[in-house]
């Protein structure tokens, strides 16, 4: 197999669309995936946000540098549960150990990157998502830029994620 061929190829539209109700909060996630001391992540964001002890929000900050994954790198010791901001849409894992690389990839509908790298565990999750973490609380209360969309009935909206696996040479 050569390197740029596709192990696997998952492509997803994530539809949603309001038929019943006068107006319908909506959300698009996407999955985990698990992790050796050999993966390195990749992506690019212009901002991130801090959290409180519950994990929400509280200040959108320029990328710390230890959350930084511009160039790819190993992911370390380094713990997330973060949303970041201004990501151009794409994301990698790779494993020199497994051999393999992961692409994520997500059209603007998905504007916002949730990165959860718990520490001390084999996984974590890239979710490109439509809005930041609590959306529609931070909408409600005023804040605008939230990605919280409310569907009106009849309105739908859908975006696209791509989740492919390639070998490494």
């Amino acid at each position: 197999m050569g390197s740029d061929t596709a192990l696997a190829l998952r492509s997803a539209r994530h539809p949603g669309a309001n038929t019943a109700y006068p107006t319908l909060p909506f959300r698009q996630p996407a999955a985990p995936d698990s992790r050796t001391a050999a993966t390195e992540l990749g992506f690019r964001a212009d901002a991130a946000w801090e959290t409180d002890a519950t994990q929400l929000p509280t200040k959108r900050v320029p990328v710390p540098e230890a959350w930084r994954f511009d160039p790819a790198r190993a992911i370390g010791d380094v713990a997330l549960d973060n949303v970041f901001t201004g990501w151009d849409g794409v994301a990698t894992l790779s494993d020199a150990v497994r051999r393999l690389v992961v692409t994520i990839a997500a059209d603007r509908a998905a504007g916002f990157l949730v990165v959860y790298i718990p520490p001390g565990r084999d996984f974590l999750a890239i979710e490109p998502v439509t809005h930041m973490t609590d959306a529609f609380n931070r909408a409600e209360r005023g804040e605008k830029g939230t990605g919280a969309r409310v569907l009106d009935a009849g309105a739908a909206f859908s975006c696209t994620m791509r989740i492919s696996v390639h070998a490494l040479p």
